[in-house]
């Protein structure tokens, strides 16, 4: 069954939300606080080391500020930046102290 031109013209604004970078870095940023204020919590924590791959990209990057504005140290890592998940070039350098990782890449 295929979507007649009506049909078609309709179905991107209906999706467009779904496609919102700053909806999903804001979803992604509570759901990695919610976790982060457990783990604070539990170890008695003040502010934390995160590692975002992907860190550089359209939705890592407000991931990134998000977390940054939180107070958390953060490290944008990305091909860009010498860190590549991919290869691993870089990767046990920038995850020395880290506690968390978050994987954005290809978002």
């Amino acid at each position: 069954m295929s979507l007649s031109e009506k049909d078609a013209g309709f179905a991107p604004s209906l999706l467009q939300p779904f496609f919102n970078a700053q909806l999903w870095a804001n979803l992604a940023i509570g759901r990695i606080g919610r976790q982060l204020t457990k783990v604070k919590r539990n170890y008695n924590i003040k502010t934390m080391k995160l590692i975002v791959i992907g860190g550089t990209g359209l939705i890592g990057t407000k991931v990134v500020k998000g977390l940054r504005e939180k107070g958390h140290e953060v490290v944008a890592a990305s091909p860009s930046q010498g860190i590549n998940s991919v290869t691993g070039e870089g990767l046990a350098e920038a995850l020395v102290g880290a506690q968390v990782v978050v994987d954005v890449s290809n978002s």
